[in-house]
């Protein structure tokens, strides 16, 4: 059976699909106030935390670790749920999440690397090339629903890769359309014989 290059891209592209799919554990989290919550060290998307508020404004933070230089992507999403007669029961206003830089792992003072706004919506925020260290997620708003606020935060992070690899990446690419080059002239020197 022979095989074609577009067969081997496509067998090459769903094994990388299948590869990264991860199945996803939610943590539901129920708290009265403020919450500070380690997430470990380099933290995937295998959790996600679904926080819920009382009516009132919170402040909460996800401590992690990175053990080598990484890129970082994180979502906060907002859950309204309306209520009977109008309004909402659950709903958060003015919400916003960053990456703060934490040199003493306490999850406070840190420096701020980037930030965004949520409410109301879904939102995600990419920081690229994150050095090895102590970081923290710090997420704030007003719980403003009948019954307060429900936000969804998840994040995940992946080592950058090495130059190295890339390197290798390039060579391997290379040495691919060598060999379809040549496989290419063979086939037209037989065709043509």
């Amino acid at each position: 059976m022979k095989i074609t290059l577009k067969q081997t891209l496509v067998a090459i592209a769903l094994t990388g699909a299948f590869g990264v799919a991860q199945a996803q554990t939610t943590v539901p989290i129920n708290t009265p106030g403020d919450l500070t919550r380690d997430i470990g060290t380099d933290p995937t998307s295998e959790f996600a935390y679904t926080v819920t508020h009382e009516p009132s404004s919170f402040n909460d933070v996800f401590t992690f670790n990175l053990s080598t230089a990484s890129d970082t992507i994180t979502s906060a999403v907002s859950l309204e749920q309306p209520a009977f007669g109008g309004g909402f029961d659950y709903a958060i206003a003015n919400g916003t999440f960053g990456l703060y830089s934490d040199a003493d792992g306490d999850g406070l003072n840190g420096t701020l690397i980037s930030s965004t706004t949520f409410g109301g919506n879904s939102t995600s925020l990419a920081v690229n090339s994150v050095g090895a260290g102590s970081y923290y997620w710090a997420i704030s708003g007003n719980a403003t629903g009948n019954l307060g606020g429900i936000y969804n935060f998840t994040t995940n992070t992946a080592p950058v890769p090495e130059p190295e690899t890339y390197a290798l990446m390039l060579a391997g690419l290379g040495l691919l359309g060598f060999v379809g080059k040549r496989r290419m002239r063979q086939s037209s020197a037989v065709n043509f014989a």
